[in-house]
Parts: structure tokens; C-alpha cells; sequence
């Protein structure tokens, strides 16, 4: 869902990393993998695929991608709240308590 500047947000952005990772061999997938496989697992907008004016030859919606990771110590981020892992190399895994977290959004729908 598009927050107030037609955007998605850190927090969709992450239910579509974790809903991808769900799928992946041992829950765990590369930034690149990750990042060809959003817009598969989340309505982007107009705005999310407009360039970046910070990062050269990347659209808005990927820089939120990073920012998972890069926000890590913040209370509301999805590794911080013990959801997701950073990998070694460059990557996520999904955790069993991001899983969990998973399976009670889908129970309210």
C-alpha cells in the first residue's frame, strides 16, 4: 500500500522481501536476487520506479530495498525486530520469528 508521497514504504517493503524469501532455499537470497524479484511481490507505483537522486542508475523503490539493511538499528526496521538476517556477502535470510510474523498476516486477511 502507497504511503502519503504514492510510495511504498520500508515496512511493504520489507512483507515483500520476506514474502520472497519465504520461497527461497533456506530463506535466503543476494540483494540482486532480491531486487529482480520485488516488483513480483508488491504493486510498485509511478513515484517507487522514478530515478534516484542519490544513487546513479537505480529507481526510488530499490533504494528503499537497501535501506532494510542500512536502517537495521531502528526500532520499527524488520532486522532490528528480529524478522529478517543480514547474510555475509551481501543478502537477507528470513528468520523463523519473520516467518511467524508471515503467517499472522496472511490469518488476518
Amino acid at each position: 500500500m502507497p504511503n502519503r508521497h504514492n510510495r511504498t514504504g520500508e515496512r511493504e517493503m520489507s512483507i515483500a522481501v520476506m514474502r520472497f524469501l519465504a520461497h527461497q532455499p533456506f530463506g535466503e537470497a543476494s540483494h540482486e536476487e532480491i531486487r529482480e524479484a520485488i516488483p513480483y511481490y508488491t504493486a510498485l507505483t509511478e513515484d517507487d520506479m522514478k530515478p534516484s537522486t542519490t544513487r546513479d542508475g537505480e529507481e526510488l523503490w530499490e533504494q528503499i530495498g537497501r535501506n532494510i539493511r542500512s536502517h537495521k538499528d531502528s526500532p520499527n526496521n524488520f532486522i532490528f525486530l528480529g524478522y529478517l538476517d543480514s547474510v555475509p556477502g551481501g543478502g537477507l535470510r528470513i528468520t523463523e520469528e519473520g516467518r511467524a510474523y508471515l503467517e499472522s498476516l496472511d490469518a488476518g486477511k
